[in-house]
């Protein structure tokens, strides 16, 4: 058996050592990217404080708001809001890199999804209340979270099961 080259080994060795422990800049802007994607993908199908990209999502959100009340509503629109997101994030990482930015990296989805969350309760109806807006960006970043590590658990699980089957 054929040696590997010592170039290849050390390509192989640097892409995981960036893949466990990505810059911040890659962190940042992956990060922003899966967020201004996600949500705006997201806000075709639930509007965010009053605002939706389709009537759907206007109606979603205008019938949340009416059965439920300010409060709920954001924290009901917040979570629904980073499903995508967090599912565009998976697609631009890999395994391992999609790993370390979840469970290492938090400050980025942090501002990112405070950020935009922040702009919709600005320009929106319905996020004329600081509560309501920290109620949509505590919401949204615990289900960004919480998708986050439960997919990393179950592409891991898999993987595991896959090789040893």
């Amino acid at each position: 058996m054929t040696e590997v080259p010592k170039h290849i080994t050390e390509a192989i060795l640097a892409r995981v050592r960036r893949d466990l422990d990505p810059s911040g800049l890659t962190v940042f802007s992956k990060t922003g990217l899966a967020v201004i994607f996600g949500g705006v993908v997201s806000l075709f199908i639930c509007g965010q404080f009053g605002l939706g990209i389709t009537g759907f999502a206007q109606d979603v959100n205008h019938g949340v708001h009416n059965q439920t009340g300010s409060l709920a509503c954001a924290m009901i629109c917040g979570s629904l809001f980073a499903i995508v997101p967090v599912l565009f994030l998976r697609v631009l990482c890999s395994g391992m890199q999609f790993r370390a930015i979840i469970r290492r990296k938090w400050q980025a989805p942090a501002v990112w999804l405070a950020s935009f969350g922040g702009m919709l309760a600005y320009h929106g109806e319905f996020g004329n209340e600081f509560v309501n807006f920290l109620a949509w960006a505590g919401a949204a970043y615990l289900i960004y979270q919480v998708l986050g590590h439960l997919m990393d658990r179950i592409h891991f699980s898999f993987q595991h099961f896959a090789n040893h089957h």
